[in-house]
């Protein structure tokens, strides 16, 4: 991903969700819940072969590690 900075844009999106729902280390609060004063909407982990389609499969699969890089770095 850091090699090919011309595909960050498609990661923005997941890179805000992932942001927004984690929780803030000074004051235990979401970013989601302080803007919007609700839970944000949560993602269900995706098990990987559950869907029937290929490309969604591997589509999901990518979000999943995609997931785990912005976990760690935040």
């Amino acid at each position: 991903m850091h090699s090919k900075p011309t595909s960050w844009g498609k990661f923005l999106n997941w890179a805000e969700w992932s942001y927004n729902t984690s929780q803030h280390s000074g004051t235990w609060v979401f970013p989601y819940e302080i803007t919007y004063g609700k839970k944000s909407l949560t993602i269900p982990q995706y098990v990987t072969r559950m869907s029937k389609v290929e490309a969604m499969d591997d589509f999901l699969a990518n979000r999943e590690v995609v997931f785990g890089i912005f976990q760690k770095k935040l």
